[in-house]
């Protein structure tokens, strides 16, 4: 950087990537910051004001042994390089791929000054990078044994592929070693999965963790027939889902071996692998809108908040598998509620293909959706 790039940046004041201070200390908070955000620059020597007050040439070295003292200080270690210009110090901060703390506590650069985060920020940084999912995060509001089901985790152990020497240990140990909870500080808590899948009452900790479901007359959404709102525990809101959909949609005659027969109109492992994918991959941080089932008179829309992950399109949803939330994805695999890994799609598609129905149409924007067609016939 020359004298003439710099004085263009202090001439602009401070902002998103840029700090003044008159002195090399308590710089922690910033350079933390800073990684956690864009990076920018911190630039010591210059006071609020934007007015040069410079940093004694005697005492330059000492400035920047304490400033690389303080970088030290910073978990993980950041990337940064000290320049010298004239009088003046710039402290350059890279943007990290991994969460950087200081000693006071997480920090984000918003605008011209740095935020201390919350812990649900944290949180949800985390998540960004990828460093956490959000049903793997600690679940702080949860208290065991007081909010958990028994009877919930009871159904899902009867049906469930696990550890049979689970048998043999104490509740909490058969839980931390289905990954849904843990001790911390000599307290059991449990994760955001755990919650989810074993509240009494999920939707008193998320209250969009739940599935709306209106059946209407016609096409139009204005003529509402009935609707359901579904909550509890996941599996419970998978299966109460399937049945009320299945009771409102009706059945169809098929003939097989020359027997006629009475079938419901849409399969159900087709209906179920497709609500057990809304709320298992749905973006449970977006807490505005609930997983949304639409009966239509030839069509059923089920629609998951959130969308896929960034940098995926629907072409890679089959043969692969990607989980926004591995670990209900786990569970719910453990209860028998969803298929092999990659098979869901393709056995969705042969299924409806099989009962002389169209393919499931599938569309992401914003929001996932998995479009059922009641219209009799193949592509």
């Amino acid at each position: 950087m020359d004298e003439k790039e710099l004085e263009g940046i202090i001439a602009t004041g401070e902002g998103q990537n840029t700090e003044f201070k008159t002195k090399g200390r308590n710089l922690q908070d910033e350079m933390v910051a800073f990684a956690n955000a864009e990076g920018g620059k911190i630039i010591v020597g210059i006071d609020d004001k934007g007015e040069r007050v410079g940093i004694d040439e005697a005492k330059m070295n000492d400035e920047k042994s304490k400033i690389r003292d303080q970088i030290r200080d910073c978990e993980p270690d950041l990337e940064y390089d000290i320049e010298q210009i004239e009088d003046l110090l710039i402290i350059h901060i890279e943007e990290l791929d991994d969460i950087c703390k200081a000693p006071s506590g997480f920090y984000y650069r918003q605008g011209a000054s740095s935020e201390k985060l919350s812990r649900d920020e944290i949180l949800t940084l985390a998540q960004d990078r990828g460093e956490i999912s959000f049903d793997e995060a600690t679940n702080e509001d949860f208290q065991f044994p007081d909010d958990f089901d028994q009877e919930s985790f009871m159904n899902f152990y009867e049906v469930a592929s696990v550890d049979d020497r689970f048998e043999d240990v104490p509740l909490p140990e058969a839980l931390k070693g289905l990954k849904i909870g843990k001790f911390e500080e000599g307290e059991f808590k449990f994760t955001n999965a755990g919650v989810l899948m074993f509240s009494k009452n999920p939707t008193r900790f998320f209250p969009h963790a739940k599935i709306n479901v209106g059946v209407y007359n016609s096409e139009n959404k204005a003529d509402l027939a009935e609707s359901k709102q579904i909550e509890g525990p996941l599996v419970s809101q998978v299966v109460q889902a399937v049945n009320f959909v299945t009771e409102n949609t009706g059945t169809i005659t098929t003939f097989e071996n020359i027997q006629r027969e009475e079938k419901p109109k849409y399969p159900k492992p087709v209906l179920r692998e497709a609500i057990v994918n809304a709320v298992t991959h749905r973006d449970y941080a977006n807490k505005t809108k609930a997983v949304q089932i639409d009966v239509f008179p030839n069509n059923i829309d089920i629609t998951s908040p959130g969308g896929l992950l960034e940098g995926l399109d629907i072409e890679d949803l089959e043969g692969e598998t990607y989980w926004r939330n591995p670990r209900i994805a786990d569970l719910m695999s453990k209860a028998g509620m969803a298929e092999e890994m990659g098979t869901g799609i393709p056995r969705m598609k042969k299924l409806m293909r099989e009962r002389g129905l169209k393919e499931p149409v599938l569309s992401n924007n914003g929001s996932f959706k998995v479009e059922l067609k009641g219209t009799e016939g193949m592509p």
